[in-house]
């Protein structure tokens, strides 16, 4: 059986071994790279040593909840997509996590199509925001004078910054040319 998102790493993080084990029964066959974490510390050794692009996390865990994980996480991997679980959620903490990025909130326990469907559109988004990147990067190398390892020196939230303020000046060059060419059609 072909695995339907072969690139795609996904992070499994929650303080129930039973529900761990579960989860990664349950999305094994669309997801080659899965890896699991008991708490928000053994997720960031995780994520410092593999490139996650989705992470699924308990909301409230002992040692370091699902709140402040993602906080880390982020300046690990700006791009990462969260699906949060939870057994009890109050108003301030979705806040909380929908300002950090979060894309779902599910309830425990889950049911597997609410899962799928929620990874479906996480890998769908992790693609799009790696394509994306990627793009920014091929022209940041092909403007700049920077080299490649230059550019993979710098730290999570200094790439992002940069990147931002490459597609801004890009995007201003794109509108130059768009207003040079709607002239001379005039």
């Amino acid at each position: 059986m072909q695995v339907k998102y072969p690139n795609c790493c996904v992070l499994l993080v929650d303080d129930e071994p039973d529900l761990l084990s579960a989860l990664a029964e349950i999305i094994e066959p669309g997801f080659e790279h899965i890896f699991t974490a008991k708490d928000g510390i053994e997720a960031l050794a995780v994520a410092t040593l593999n490139p996650i692009d989705i992470v699924i996390l308990d909301l409230k865990m002992p040692r370091m909840g699902g709140i402040p994980c993602l906080k880390e996480l982020k300046k690990i991997n700006p791009d990462i997509v969260a699906i949060f679980l939870t057994g009890f959620a109050d108003e301030d903490n979705i806040r909380e996590a929908l300002r950090l990025g979060a894309l779902e909130f599910l309830d425990k326990p889950v049911k597997e199509n609410e899962l799928m469907i929620a990874l479906d559109r996480s890998a769908e988004l992790s693609a799009v925001r790696g394509e994306r990147k990627r793009i920014l990067e091929a022209l940041l190398y092909e403007y700049t004078d920077l080299e490649k390892n230059d550019f993979d020196k710098l730290a999570g939230d200094e790439k992002v910054k940069f990147l931002k303020t490459v597609r801004e000046i890009l995007e201003m060059k794109l509108l130059r040319k768009k207003n040079v060419k709607s002239f001379f059609k005039a």
